[in-house]
């Protein structure tokens, strides 16, 4: 399905969404346009293209980076359609023939200036690093290691980039990029994380040399085994748009330990670690039944469990992940369902009251049936987060 524009009474056809901006800059000394692409809430995709080229960072902010370049569109009508659809589908509405027009969720630029200081930092950024880490001399270089070209990690190993995400952070100041890759020989995911700020942390696993600040790096090795005990995925059935999921994922599961200020000579042990750190993957709920054939019930054997659980890292909602044990191989697999962030996060109870206002207002002009226990039902597993998260399905 293209993409379509309407502008001075003409339709205009396009195989790719129009960006919040587009920009000219130089980089590796090529001319390059730059398409800024909103992908989902607080994450934007950087396309880069040059002629025939084309390559793309991932760019995901923090809300006060966010804050300071864009202003946030449609967000409520966007936010109040999914509700509309979800109450519908408690309330079992029949489904009518008439089609609903949706107003996309998107961003504005608040300063252009900014914006384009921005962009200028980023493309520096994305010089520096790859020349160091990856000896990039040139923008086909660029293109091809970004396409998933195989290419040698700072450990040595050669593997194949699937995703580069630029975390930004501190009012736009800081920058991090992570680098997920996958080693098909080793049968592993490769992560490799690098501050683009100084700290007083560690450089390829050395020990900071005293008074001095370094730009922090990590590397770890996280392999197919882990991925199915962790997600319960099988790597090998995975398609292409999962192994980006998964690699979304792996952005997130992954930090680097550093210090803001200088340690004591005592503490030195504590920069000889690797500072890469794995985060938690957690449950904030979950739901578990039993299936299994009908002898199995009648003779009181083992029932297959089935866990259906809400997940988060750091308190950012990831996904729903089902979870289905093999009594047979005596393994758990699943499956990984992702959700729009923006929708589960925590909500004041006073935005709630406001949506139940408007579910309200609307079901009386377009008579949605939608009980009373139905609606408070739904806000109650879905919205009521105050001092916690989701608590049941």
């Amino acid at each position: 399905m293209p993409f379509i524009t309407i502008s001075d009474s003409q339709i205009k056809l396009s195989h790719s969404p129009n960006g919040i901006v587009q920009e000219q800059l130089w980089l590796y000394e090529e001319e390059c346009t730059l398409d800024l692409l909103k992908i989902e809430y607080n994450l934007l995709r950087l396309v880069i293209n040059q002629q025939d080229q084309r390559c793309y960072i991932d760019l995901q902010f923090d809300q006060p980076s966010m804050d300071l370049l864009f202003e946030s569109v449609n967000y409520n009508e966007f936010e109040r359609d999914c509700i509309l659809d979800i109450v519908r589908a408690l309330s079992e509405e029949p489904h009518s023939n008439k089609k609903n027009a949706y107003h996309a969720h998107s961003y504005a630029i608040k300063s252009q200036s900014k914006l384009s200081q921005f962009l200028q930092g980023i493309k520096s950024a994305i010089e520096s690093n790859f020349t160091e880490l990856f000896n990039i001399q040139d923008f086909n270089q660029l293109c091809s290691l970004l396409n998933g070209n195989e290419v040698q990690m700072p450990s040595g190993n050669y593997s194949n980039i699937h995703m580069c995400v630029v975390k930004v952070t501190d009012l736009t100041q800081q920058f991090q990029f992570v680098f997920i890759t996958e080693n098909e020989k080793d049968k592993s995911f490769e992560v490799l994380i690098q501050n683009c700020y100084e700290t007083h942390g560690i450089l390829q696993l050395q020990l900071a040399p005293h008074g001095k600040k370094v730009k922090a790096q990590g590397y770890e090795q996280f392999d197919y085994l882990k991925v199915s005990k962790l997600l319960g995925l099988d790597v090998s059935v995975l398609d292409n748009s999962d192994i980006q999921l998964l690699c979304y994922v792996l952005s997130h599961l992954f930090d680097l330990h550093v210090f803001v200020k200088e340690l004591d000579t005592d503490d030195y042990e504590r920069y000889r670690e690797n500072c890469i750190i794995q985060n938690t993957l957690t449950s904030e709920s979950c739901y578990r039944f039993y299936v299994g054939k009908i002898f199995y019930i009648l003779a009181n054997e083992y029932r297959i469990p089935v866990t259906i659980s809400y997940v988060g890292i750091q308190d950012n909602p990831i996904g729903i992940l089902v979870q289905v044990f093999d009594d047979e191989n005596i393994i758990q697999s699943g499956m990984f369902l992702t959700i729009s962030s923006g929708i589960w996060e925590r909500v004041k109870k006073e935005s709630v009251q406001v949506w139940i206002d408007l579910l309200q207002e609307k079901r009386k002009t377009s008579k949605i049936y939608c009980n009373e226990q139905d609606e408070q039902r739904f806000f109650d597993n879905i919205y009521f987060r105050e001092g916690g998260m989701v608590s049941h399905f």
